[in-house]
């Protein structure tokens, strides 16, 4: 997929960089983002909807911060099971 991007860029005909499309570095860095995205996609629909009280938001709030603490901690060690895209 990363080389139909590249070519959809290239196509464009802008001063558009390519070239870090084909980094791993940067591919590894964009996919962990995707699956962080996700992580605050779910806290962000926790924190709206109907039916949900204020005074719950907060703990949804400090729950992701706590998910947080260990997804570092996860990581650190080498553990992405959080992070389904990155794993693949």
């Amino acid at each position: 997929m990363i080389d139909e991007v590249a070519e959809f860029m290239r196509g464009k005909k802008k001063a558009v960089d390519v070239a870090s499309l084909t980094d791993k570095a940067w591919q590894a860095d964009l996919i962990f983002l995707v699956d962080v995205t996700e992580h605050l996609n779910s806290l962000n629909m926790q924190l709206q909807g109907q039916n949900h009280l204020v005074c719950h938001l907060p703990n949804h709030v400090e729950a992701f911060k706590t998910k947080l603490n260990l997804f570092v901690k996860q990581a650190e060690s080498g553990n992405f099971v959080h992070f389904p895209t990155f794993q693949c």
